[in-house]
């Protein structure tokens, strides 16, 4: 019997999006974060495949990845229009599931409140997958969740920890998660998470406005929109 992988690269995507729309831009280095300018702070959203191979990754902050590729095409973050396409990107993937002989049972992407993944998971929901969350902390990487305004405040209110706060916040919108720590406080106070009140669990969803993924997708040679060189 013939099997398929479905490989959707969600890091290249805002970067394979812009090439769609600007075709002049295929092949070179795009760095997407921001309101495009490399000299105001703030990070990288999104990097090509290209602009990688310079060390240029979600994450970084902008001022770093114009010295690490300094003719890398800099644009402003088009929420509007990676919405648009992503909507095309799940109507295939609903049409997938319908035809599908084997329903898959989990699916493991990187999730937290700087990148919810809400219209994922409302999809899994939908059909009796399991979102399986890692990197739910942020890796301690910048900006760093844990010292964010909106999930300290509820920390502080709750009497619980800032990831106690995300852990929790994870497990009660229904998604499985992945963390470590070599640390044996940590290790116990991860699992002594508990229910969130309704308000906590709106702050976070309505008040929180980073957006950004910490962990590049790694090269499989199948980057999505983009073909690469050969």
């Amino acid at each position: 019997m013939a099997r398929w992988v479905l490989h959707v690269d969600l890091d290249q995507f805002i970067a394979a999006v812009e090439v769609l729309r600007r075709p002049e831009l295929r092949g070179l280095a795009i760095v997407v974060g921001g309101d495009g300018d490399p000299s105001k702070r703030g990070v990288v959203a999104t990097a090509s495949y290209e602009a990688r191979q310079h060390g240029v990754h979600s994450g970084l902050p902008m001022r770093t990845a114009v010295r690490r590729c300094p003719d890398a095409v800099f644009l402003p973050v088009d929420r509007e229009a990676y919405e648009a396409v992503s909507e095309r990107v799940m109507d295939a993937l609903r049409e997938l599931v319908a035809v599908a002989r084997i329903m898959p049972a989990v699916v493991q992407v990187e999730s937290h409140p700087y990148l919810p993944e809400w219209e994922l998971l409302d999809f899994c929901r939908e059909n009796g997958i399991v979102l399986l969350a890692f990197a739910p902390l942020g890796h301690a990487l910048q900006p760093n969740l844990l010292e964010d305004n909106v999930i300290t405040d509820i920390a502080k209110r709750l009497q619980m920890s800032p990831a106690q706060v995300a852990l929790s916040w994870a497990a009660q919108r229904g998604c499985a998660f992945l963390t470590t720590s070599t640390k044996p406080h940590r290790i116990s106070e991860n699992y002594q998470i508990s229910s969130l009140p309704d308000d906590a669990m709106s702050e976070i969803r309505d008040h929180i406005t980073t957006n950004i993924r910490f962990n590049s997708v790694v090269q499989t040679g199948v980057p999505g929109f983009i073909p690469r060189p050969t």
